[in-house]
């Protein structure tokens, strides 16, 4: 025998419009997530640029000193032509100590230039100014 239960009136039916925002709660936490991700990407991103920006500066003040006391160095009547801050190398040593070498053209009265490498050993002193040793200029070999 079959029981027949009555009918409820009181229950609400789902309609597509209900479940299709339930759906889409679903996916919200992704969606936050994803652009959580792309947002700490992008900080990732402009933090390295201006670490690089502020690096290749201290490397041009640093190649800027080298090639100052370089030329003070140098003898007087001499003029010096030093090459770019692209061809030049800065090395830097564990004991806070930096290198700079690369070419210098050495022009003398005559006007003939002169190709010599150069080298100097840069650090910065208790008063934190740049104080340069084992300065070396030596004749470029091709």
């Amino acid at each position: 025998m079959l029981e027949v239960r009555p009918k409820r009136t009181g229950r609400r039916r789902s309609t597509g419009r209900q479940t299709s925002r339930r759906k889409w709660l679903r996916y919200a936490p992704l969606a936050l997530a994803a652009g959580l991700l792309l947002a700490g990407g992008a900080a990732v991103y402009h933090a390295k640029l201006s670490t690089q920006a502020r690096r290749d500066q201290e490397v041009i003040e640093v190649i800027t000193v080298g090639q100052r006391l370089l030329r003070d160095s140098i003898l007087a009547g001499r003029a010096a032509v030093f090459c770019s801050h692209n061809e030049t190398a800065v090395d830097a040593f564990p004991d806070g100590k930096v290198r700079v070498s690369g070419c210098v053209d050495l022009i003398g009265q005559d006007g003939k230039p002169d190709r010599r490498s150069f080298s100097v050993v840069l650090y910065r002193d208790a008063a934190n100014s740049w104080v340069g040793e084992a300065l070396s200029v030596t004749p470029k070999i091709l």
